[in-house]
């Protein structure tokens, strides 16, 4: 099985949530059956209605369009006055891990053929992940930053068959110093905590053990 790299689960995790917020709308046809009907249906600020917007944001800005939502792996400050997704990882700490080097946890390779055992070392991280929300717009910053931390709770039995376990999540919103970004930029940030483990194969196997060679004479209890 492969290496868990927390990065690639979350990126793809994000980009299946927005396409499937498209599928969900165009499936339905009464709108107020949809996942953003349920979340933004009703709730209007200043003549500016939630959903309305939400529906344009998510669902109708299609490839062609340059402010449709992208996601990006790490922070892309050349996307940031878009509607952009990034993916960062502020920290990756020890997690709980057992005494020793971690074998146990899984099996190890077996190559009977050869006569060859190969244990499997495993250790644990307690990882922070940013799920940064930014656009020059405050309202679409604000839509994504709801939308997306929603959508994730929905799916944390996903995140954890996925390898993402004990999943947090609280938030808040970024101040960067403007010489790094574009001015007028509005930031918010889903920090995602979690567990996850790494398994990977011993650098050197060994061989099986298959026949014992006792030197000397054996002993009777008569003796």
């Amino acid at each position: 099985m492969a290496m868990i790299i927390p990065e690639v689960v979350l990126l793809d995790i994000m980009e299946g949530l927005l396409t499937e917020v498209k599928l969900d709308y165009n499936r339905h046809g009464n709108k107020n059956d949809t996942l953003l009907y349920h979340f933004f249906g009703g709730m209007v600020n200043h003549k500016m209605d939630y959903f309305e917007q939400a529906v344009d944001l998510f669902v109708g800005r299609g490839e062609g369009n340059p402010r449709r939502i992208r996601t990006r792996m790490f922070f892309d400050a050349e996307k940031a006055n878009i509607p952009t997704v990034h993916i960062t990882n502020p920290s990756d700490g020890d997690g709980s891990n057992s005494i020793g080097v971690g074998e146990g946890s899984c099996d190890p390779t077996v190559d009977e053929v050869n006569g060859i055992i190969t244990p499997i070392y495993s250790r644990r991280f307690s990882a922070s992940y940013n799920i940064v929300c930014t656009s020059d717009n405050a309202s679409e910053c604000l839509l994504m930053y709801n939308f997306i931390r929603a959508m994730l709770i929905s799916v944390f039995d996903t995140l954890s068959i996925a390898g993402l376990e004990n999943v947090r999540i609280t938030g808040n919103e970024l101040s960067i110093n403007p010489a790094l970004v574009p001015n007028h930029l509005f930031m918010k940030s889903i920090n995602l905590g979690c567990e996850y483990q790494i398994d990977v194969p011993r650098m050197f196997d060994q061989r099986i053990i298959n026949k014992l060679v006792f030197d000397g004479l054996p002993v009777s209890d008569e003796e």
